[in-house]
């Protein structure tokens, strides 16, 4: 929310619009926006962000309504929403975040856009900018209210929310092996359990017998690389390789949509990874430009 950000900086700089126009605008993020007469957009509550912070931040967490104008700066038919959702989070992992006036916060970033157009040199109606001072004067309110809560909030420990993080990295990052070491557990079992019946069956001396005490294990052997690679793990482009007489499979990677990637900060071996969508395979929309996979595959 580049908007927000740099919205907030100015309603915390300048009390109202006036002193804002005259002053010079702080910019902290680049951003970018069209200007048109209404603009009507649905947005989707991500309750899923939560499962990325560790329940000791429930405490720390506002809810910030950037487009509140509309709805007489209230949360409007938002708030149903999020209090079901935080319900049934609630009812999921017995966590609470509270949804109050403490924690409730409604803003008007059109203020700042007309704000940014104004330093562009473009006009508007007295009545106009009357309406965006008076969301100005509301949403500098907001931000001081805003700030006076969090300055009553006990920090939270970071280091708990980055230990969360890395042992789901670690879980993801061990879900394939352990599935490859199952199924191959499963084979050698199978194999097993057929030299036992064999051995039952036979009428071998135990000499004979001895020449079968080693069982020929079936597994095949992986290759590192001198480099990392980006492959598509849609089910058209990969081969299913079957091991020996099971019923045992194993992937072969075999359609390289980068053959030597080095993108930075991106964990190896795990499928669906979005930070792949920088790959430089990948078009603007997300898929290999060779052929035309998401990156999400």
């Amino acid at each position: 929310k580049s908007t927000f950000i740099n919205a907030f900086v100015n309603y915390l700089r300048f009390d109202t619009l006036n002193e804002a126009k005259s002053g010079n605008m702080e910019v902290l993020i680049s951003s970018k926006f069209t200007l048109t007469d209404e603009n009507y957009d649905t947005q989707t509550i991500k309750i899923e962000l939560l499962s990325h912070l560790h329940r000791n931040a429930k405490d720390n967490i506002v809810f910030c309504f950037t487009n509140a104008r509309g709805t007489f700066y209230r949360p409007g038919d938002t708030l149903p929403s999020l209090k079901k959702q935080l319900g049934d989070l609630k009812e999921r992992s017995s966590v609470e975040i509270k949804a109050n006036h403490d924690t409730l916060y409604c803003f008007d970033n059109e203020s700042f856009r007309f704000l940014a157009a104004i330093k562009k040199g473009i006009s508007f109606t007295d009545a106009d900018e009357q309406n965006f001072a008076e969301s100005w004067k509301k949403s500098v309110k907001e931000s001081l209210r805003l700030m006076q809560y969090l300055l009553t909030r006990p920090p939270h420990a970071v280091k708990d929310t980055l230990s969360l993080n890395n042992s789901r990295n670690i879980v993801v990052l061990l879900s394939k092996p352990l599935a490859e070491i199952g199924q191959l557990i499963q084979a050698n079992i199978k194999l097993i359990k057929e030299k036992q019946n064999e051995i039952k069956n036979s009428d071998k001396t135990i000499e004979e017998l001895k020449e079968n005490l080693y069982i020929r294990q079936i597994d095949l052997q992986p290759k590192k690389l001198g480099f990392p690679r980006t492959v598509c793990t849609s089910i058209s482009c990969v081969v299913s390789l079957q091991i020996g007489q099971t019923n045992i499979s194993k992937i072969n990677y075999v359609t390289h949509c980068h053959d030597q990637c080095y993108l930075n900060n991106v964990a190896r071996n795990v499928i669906n990874n979005p930070a792949l969508r920088r790959c430089a395979a990948m078009n603007s929309d997300g898929n290999c430009e060779e052929f035309d996979v998401e990156a999400k595959d």
